[in-house]
């Protein structure tokens, strides 16, 4: 934090900076510290879809969550395959608006980690291939890689709520 701190303090209008030390501060919790930095980062780049995803997460650390919800609902009409904004929406419809909203969402989510994972194996099955680890059998060596979710369904998405 410091270093960004420097940073800004060179150059208060660097985006990447702005952005980290927001998203740093509302992980500490510190949601009304976070605010002029994610504001000053989308006045850098108005619409980037990790400042306002940050931004939604202050609010519900503040307890806005209908503002929240608004800022969610806009930001995965603006980008669809953003999936932590869908399971973030999800888990502010599971509260606010009932199981058949959150379902909506979380069926949302579900499609596009499937999505995610489908492309990593077929990058992987290329890489195989390309790599020439193949047998005359047509098999490879070796084992598939394993594919992590940051994302596990039924997780505290969002802390606090």
């Amino acid at each position: 934090m410091k270093a960004l701190r420097e940073e800004l303090a060179i150059d208060p209008h660097e985006f990447e900076p702005n952005l980290c030390l927001g998203a740093m501060l509302n992980e500490g919790r510190e949601y009304k510290e976070a605010q002029p930095y994610l504001t000053r980062a989308l006045q850098v780049r108005p619409g980037a879809p990790q400042v306002r995803y940050q931004i939604a997460l202050a609010q519900i650390g503040m307890g806005k969550l209908e503002e929240a919800r608004k800022t969610l609902d806009t930001l995965v009409k603006d980008a669809p395959n953003f999936v932590e904004a869908h399971a973030s929406l999800a888990t502010l419809d599971y509260r606010l608006h009932g199981k058949q909203d959150g379902d909506r969402e979380m069926a949302i989510v579900a499609k596009l980690y499937a999505e995610i994972q489908a492309q990593k194996e077929a990058g992987a099955v290329k890489t195989r291939h390309n790599g020439n680890e193949m047998t005359s059998g047509g098999k490879t060596h070796g084992t598939s890689p394993k594919v992590v979710s940051p994302y596990k369904p039924g997780a505290d998405l969002l802390p606090g709520l």
